[in-house]
């Protein structure tokens, strides 16, 4: 369960993340499919590092 909450938390991260990040960095040209893009890469990534941490996790307290 906890493992579950890690990994959607980092998606829910890195996707806020990746639309600020396309927010901000877009110049008004095709803003909405940029913060789309980015945001869904973002949360590819925030998941990946979520992930991450609880294998790291897990294999500490072996």
């Amino acid at each position: 369960m906890m493992a579950a909450v890690a990994v959607l938390l980092g998606a829910l991260i890195g996707a806020v993340g990746g639309v600020v990040w396309a927010w901000v960095a877009s110049d008004g040209y095709e803003a909405n499919d940029s913060m789309i893009g980015t945001g869904f890469l973002g949360a590819l990534a925030g998941a990946l590092a979520g992930a991450l941490v609880v294998t790291l996790r897990r294999r500490q307290r072996r």
